[in-house]
């Protein structure tokens, strides 16, 4: 799996304000040559120059993902790379082990009730 499905799959998306394309482009500049995100704000304009390695990237995506109360409210996934987000959380890396730590746990649940009966297929 390439690091961008990666990030694809752990971002918390919601209904269709993610587009796979547009995000993929996005990533793609901020991984690879840096990307310039034009912000407008009261009138003047803001250049954000971002650059990032994949993996800060999806330490910062978990950690989003561990402060999301509900995905509706999540941000789109191409706004939140625009914007740099993953530079947002102080303590990106703790949430980032929270999150496999959760994961994990959830994949050790499944296995037990599959070797119990209780589910037949995971869909």
């Amino acid at each position: 799996m390439s690091p961008f499905d990666t990030f694809w799959k752990i971002y918390p998306h919601y209904q269709a304000r993610s587009k796979k394309a547009m995000s993929k482009a996005i990533w793609q500049a901020v991984t690879t040559v840096g990307h310039e995100a034009t912000v407008t704000m009261d009138g003047g304009r803001l250049k954000l120059d971002l650059r990032a390695t994949p993996e800060e990237i999806i330490i910062g995506a978990k950690a989003y993902y561990m402060t999301m109360e509900t995905f509706e409210y999540s941000a789109g996934c191409q706004v939140w790379l625009n914007q740099g987000r993953w530079m947002d959380f102080d303590d990106a890396e703790e949430q980032a082990e929270r999150y496999d730590m959760m994961k994990e746990n959830v994949r050790r649940m499944i296995e037990k009730k599959k070797g119990e009966g209780n589910i037949h297929r995971l869909s």
